[in-house]
């Protein structure tokens, strides 16, 4: 933790926190699993392109909004470990574990929708025999 902390504060700002990458990895997920979503139902043309663009923006948008939230919790552990003040630093351990548990939900939406798409492909074919 102490290291971890020394790393961000030579190099403020990094998108290479664990705090960041964890929750890159949930949103890219997410983004992978509305562009499928995306793809299978709009028609090609305009509104698909339309449609990845919006999506796209949104991304971005939460990334960055995400890299915004690692960097103060990364300075705020850093400047509890800096003062010796514990509290603040156990706190920290429960935003890792509703990060992992956001991740876990993530996963499994991805996996439902995956699945729900691979009944609804099922149905069509079967319906068009």
């Amino acid at each position: 933790m102490i290291s971890r902390s020394e790393n961000f504060l030579s190099a403020p700002g990094s998108t290479e926190s664990p705090s960041f990458l964890a929750f890159k990895e949930s949103a890219d997920q997410q983004f992978n699993q509305a562009k499928d979503n995306v793809i299978a139902r709009t028609a090609p043309g305009g509104a698909l392109t339309d449609a990845l663009v919006d999506l796209e923006s949104n991304r971005a948008g939460a990334l960055s909004q995400g890299a915004g939230q690692a960097f103060d919790q990364d300075t705020a552990r850093a400047m509890t470990l800096a003062t010796g003040t514990t509290g603040q630093a156990l706190g920290s351990l429960g935003q890792a574990g509703s990060t992992q548990a956001a991740m876990a939900q993530a996963n499994a939406q991805q996996n439902a929708g995956k699945f729900g798409a691979l009944g609804e492909a099922g149905g069509a074919a079967i319906g068009k025999k």
